[in-house]
């Protein structure tokens, strides 16, 4: 700040001393003075042309970056000198290895709550997907500062994707499970699929960041730290009744060996968020 400052009054002062010398060399050189005097105000202008004062729409920079939503590509431009507009996607996908065989279930006989035992699931591998497109308004207290806040939201689905098989199942004796505050129904080969939904399909979205939106020079980095609202976990699934899908689960209604799903069950309605991005003015 201290050397900015002392940039900005060598030039003042520079500008200052040639506006005082024109009377002496007006009637001599007035060609040579008009030059002399464009030459040293016309970069201030042109910052303050780039920096403050810019209509809307009238800046442009693209940016990608990698976060706690994956990896993304945005887009930026200017409301007013304070305020930035951004919009983007990001996408994380994950497929596990390993599946979870002999997972111990209570059963019931279907349409009733008389109990079936206790039956053995093979889950096969699960998967993790999470598109998300993002919308996002930055305010800067300093027009040309690089601290803003943030305020948008994230829009998208953040899925476990699971599959299983309900090990020597009898489909003339059909049976039902509780999964998740839903009631599974297998189908007849004792097979079954569904996604635990973490949240919403908007997901508020609020935060501080370090460096421009749109960058004074060429090329810019920004680092974004917030958090999202997601909202419950659901179970979602074609055999699972309806009247119990989307309703709150609760970790102990997970089956045993799904720690991390359980985990999120609990902790995961707030999402940290965590970006860096690397930009680039158009």
């Amino acid at each position: 700040m201290v050397l900015c400052a002392f940039i900005f009054c060598a030039n003042a002062q520079t500008a200052t001393r040639q506006v005082y010398q024109q009377p002496a060399r007006q009637t001599q050189q007035p060609a040579q003075h008009s030059v002399v005097v464009a030459h040293h105000l016309d970069p201030i202008n042109h910052r303050n042309d780039v920096r403050t004062g810019a209509r809307p729409f009238t800046r442009y920079a693209i940016g990608i970056d990698a976060g706690m939503y994956g990896a993304g590509i945005w887009g930026a431009t200017n409301l007013t000198d304070n305020f930035i507009l951004r919009a983007g996607f990001s996408y994380f996908g994950l497929n596990f290895t390993t599946g979870l065989n002999d997972v111990e279930m209570a059963a019931y006989h279907r349409g009733t709550a008389n109990s079936a035992g206790a039956s053995y699931v093979d889950f096969n591998a699960p998967q993790w997907r999470m598109p998300h497109g993002r919308v996002m308004v930055d305010w800067f207290p300093i027009a040309n500062g690089v601290f803003s806040l943030t305020l948008g939201a994230y829009i998208g689905t953040f899925d476990f994707l699971l599959d299983g098989e309900v090990q020597g199942y009898n489909p003339n004796q059909p049976l039902s499970f509780n999964v998740a505050n839903a009631t599974l129904n297998p189908r007849d080969d004792g097979t079954f699929d569904g996604r635990l939904r973490l949240g919403n399909l908007v997901k508020p979205y609020f935060g501080i960041g370090l460096g421009r939106s749109i960058p004074n020079s060429r090329v810019g980095f920004r680092f974004d730290l917030g958090v999202a609202y997601q909202g419950r976990l659901q179970f979602l699934s074609d055999q699972a009744t309806v009247g119990n899908i989307g309703e709150e689960i609760h970790s102990d209604y997970i089956p045993e060996g799904l720690e991390l799903i359980s985990t999120i069950a609990d902790w995961a309605r707030f999402w940290p968020v965590m970006n860096f991005s690397l930009t680039v003015r158009l």
